[in-house]
């Protein structure tokens, strides 16, 4: 039906969007985001190359929600 990595990158993205649905303090979100997405990379549900992909777009999400 649809391969590992196209279900992978979904989930990816899925997880990100959830964070910035809920965007609490943007903070919180992200340490919690960062938690999961090495919890995923260490479970080997997601490749280094989509981690470091997911990290990025996680840290440019925070900055543009703080501002900072």
């Amino acid at each position: 039906m649809y391969s590992t990595t196209t279900l992978r990158t979904l989930f990816g993205g899925l997880v990100l969007a959830w964070a910035a649905a809920l965007s609490a303090p943007a903070f919180a979100v992200n340490d919690a985001m960062m938690d999961l997405l090495k919890i995923l990379r260490d479970k080997g549900s997601l490749t280094a190359e989509e981690y470091e992909l997911l990290v990025a777009a996680s840290k440019a999400d925070a900055e543009h929600v703080t501002g900072l």
